[in-house]
């Protein structure tokens, strides 16, 4: 579905693009007891933004055809140490067994903000520690014409927005949050909507 949200962007449905936003976070790092290579200090500074922060920065620029040219980030550890085992433990696991206090000095999560070619302005939250959040990765780009949003926990579907009172829907339809069963089929798995309430498919 970024292949269609970047075909409805290059096609110019969204216009010019104005702002960017979205999130990528996960749980995965969440407890103290959480171990995995890139949390050991000896592999590097760097290891949300650079783990995941650059597979949404990567995904921002492929659908909008944007670059980004300028970066501030806000780093966070907010788990200072975290106990590493003393033997081998698989990756998404927890230590188990004896372990070691190791000081942490890469960053949990980070809130990251930047502009882009063409003076469009971007701003990204990123977390290994999110409770509950698998893989939440989500993409939204707002327009001089509409705004499109893409889930990845919904991925089957590319949301589009108009301004109320901009264009009619293509045909009324159900209020976000019904079962898949319950939706109106979709065309490329694009949904239009006209406005905060009504959406129709096209």
């Amino acid at each position: 579905m970024l292949g269609k949200a970047r075909a409805l962007v290059a096609a110019g449905e969204v216009g010019e693009i104005h702002l960017a936003g979205g999130a990528y976070l996960q749980d995965w790092l969440a407890e103290e007891t959480d171990w995995n290579w890139r949390v050991d200090p000896a592999e590097g500074a760097s290891r949300t933004v650079a783990d995941i922060g650059v597979q949404w920065f990567d995904a921002l620029e492929f659908v909008s055809g944007l670059l980004v040219q300028t970066v501030l980030a806000d780093l966070a550890t907010f788990l200072s140490s975290r106990q590493r085992p003393t033997a081998e433990v698989e990756a998404f696991g927890s230590a188990a067994g004896p372990t070691e206090t190791v000081r942490i000095e890469s960053e949990d999560a980070a809130t990251v903000v930047m502009r882009l070619t063409g003076g469009a302005r971007s701003a990204c939250l990123v977390s290994q520690v999110s409770p509950g959040r698998k893989d939440g990765f989500t993409l939204e780009l707002g327009g001089s014409l509409r705004s499109l949003a893409w889930d990845q926990e919904q991925p089957r579907a590319v949301v589009a927005r108009l301004a109320p009172g901009t264009g009619p829907a293509d045909r009324p339809g159900p209020r976000r949050g019904l079962p898949d069963a319950e939706r109106p089929a979709t065309a490329g798995g694009v949904i239009r909507k006209p406005g905060p309430t009504r959406f129709g498919t096209c």
